[in-house]
């Protein structure tokens, strides 16, 4: 909902000058936690490094200036758990399996050119939006040692929605029949819990009026 208000009220500024639509994909380097610092009783769980598919769109302010509305969807795969091992001796763990984790990330930003002539352009991008996190939930099993039992304990999903801001630099390749290729790389960031990096490919095509 919020990436169909951003488009809208992108396109409404458009009324002489150009803009084009990206359609992109990357990776995220940086496995995710489910705490950024460990709590007190040592608990982790990880997930893998999540695959990102996006779109933006993208209105040319200037030669050297573009703003642009972005939408991305990241799936992590569950990784493993950490156990803190703090339990009575008669109790072992025993394993853990977990559900993906998903990130969607909606944000404004701006593009600058440096160099806007050339066929291989330079930029430096930054923006704001929001990222809404949902984390998957875990299943956690322990054993008794004298009765040899089992004993599954369910940690619930979280859903954390939080305000970002975002920073990169890139590199545009203008293709012909009004294509483009985009390769970057950016992290965004809170500032206080999370701090994701991102690297992307992307292939977009510009619409003159």
């Amino acid at each position: 909902m919020r990436l169909i208000v951003l488009i809208i009220t992108l396109n409404s500024a458009i009324t002489f000058a150009q803009f084009s639509v990206t359609f992109l994909s990357g990776y995220d380097p940086k496995e995710m936690a489910l705490y950024n610092t460990s709590p007190e009783d040592g608990n982790n769980a990880y997930w893998d490094k999540g695959i990102t598919f996006g779109i933006g769109i993208e209105h040319k302010l200037s030669e050297n200036l573009q703003i642009g509305a972005l939408f991305h969807y990241t799936k992590f795969s569950f990784a493993r758990y950490e156990d803190s091992g703090f339990h009575i001796p008669e109790i072992l763990f025993k394993g853990a399996e977990g559900s993906g984790s998903i990130l969607r990330r909606t944000s404004i930003e701006v593009r600058f050119f440096p160099y806007p002539e050339n066929k291989l352009r330079f930029y430096f991008l930054t923006g704001i939006g929001n990222l809404y996190e949902e984390l998957g939930s875990i299943r956690v099993q322990f054993s008794g040692m004298i009765e040899n039992n089992s004993q599954t304990t369910i940690i619930k999903p979280r859903k954390i929605s939080r305000f970002v801001h975002s920073l990169g630099a890139g590199l545009r390749i203008t293709l012909p029949a009004n294509l483009h290729a985009d390769i970057s790389g950016l992290y965004y960031s809170d500032y206080l819990d999370r701090f994701q990096t991102f690297l992307g490919l992307g292939l977009g095509y510009s619409f003159t009026k």
